[in-house]
């Protein structure tokens, strides 16, 4: 079992009523990819916001310059990895995106695919989403 602190971008363009997201491949998954947030485990003495922004920069290569618009509280999320199981100490922050913050692309060889989802999008996805709290998280910030 693996144990991390993570933080997790949640960026939504409110123009479009769309969220990020990244797909990790994995075989054992369903579709054969994980779709999540970006973001990543906290390192040293790294705060989740700023972990978060540095995992979005190094994963889909946006800078998010602003503060979090609103932040999760720290939850508990298990789930298995290519056949491993994972424990990890999260927290969600809402970062709205702007044409200026970049082009998100993958950047890392961890990410598969970068899009944009809607709720139709998450809807078909829902079963691969992770945390599986993340399309009840999307409706509470106007994706719906």
């Amino acid at each position: 079992m693996n144990f991390r602190r993570t933080a997790r971008a949640l960026i939504i363009d409110k123009s479009t009523s769309r969220l990020l997201l990244v797909a990790i491949e994995d075989p054992e998954a369903p579709f054969g990819y994980w779709h999540t947030l970006p973001g990543g485990a906290l390192t040293g003495g790294e705060t989740a916001a700023v972990a978060a922004r540095r995992e979005v920069e190094e994963e889909i290569g946006l800078q998010l310059n602003e503060d979090p618009g609103w932040c999760s509280r720290w939850s508990l999320e298990t789930f298995f990895f290519r056949n491993e199981r994972f424990v990890v100490l999260e927290k969600i922050l809402l970062f709205v995106f702007h044409g200026s913050s970049g082009n998100p692309r993958a950047m890392s060889t961890e990410v598969a695919n970068v899009f944009w989802a809607d709720s139709t999008e998450l809807e078909r996805l829902k079963t691969s989403l992770v945390p599986k709290r993340l399309l009840r998280i999307s409706r509470r910030h106007g994706i719906d």
